[in-house]
């Protein structure tokens, strides 16, 4: 006998399309974090906090962030190479237009 009952084309529901997307966003995470050695579970989630902020609240949390990692990378920088930013970041403030040759 054959079932004529109409079939749904639809090969899944709503919500388990929404765990497929969820999961591939983890695994895409989870690949790339392996890569650059971060905890792809702090990645996904930080991913997902981020979806559900506004623009506002992005930029403060990003302005926080910022100011934390300037003061790392100064801690980090070797008395040399704080010389070469230094007389790069003069040499482009300050020498403008005036045919000075490299510091």
């Amino acid at each position: 006998m054959h079932d004529f009952r109409k079939k749904s084309n639809r090969k899944s529901t709503y919500c388990s399309q929404g765990i497929r997307t969820i999961l591939a966003l983890v695994k895409l995470v989870y690949n790339w974090s392996v890569a650059t050695k971060k905890n792809p579970a702090a990645v996904a989630l930080a991913k997902l906090r981020a979806a559900s902020m506004t623009a506002a609240e992005r930029q403060e949390c990003a302005r926080k962030g910022g100011l934390v990692g300037g003061k790392a990378r100064a801690a980090n920088l070797t008395p040399k190479r704080r010389r070469e930013i230094a007389r790069k970041a003069a040499a482009a403030r300050w020498g403008k237009g005036k045919g000075n040759k490299k510091l």
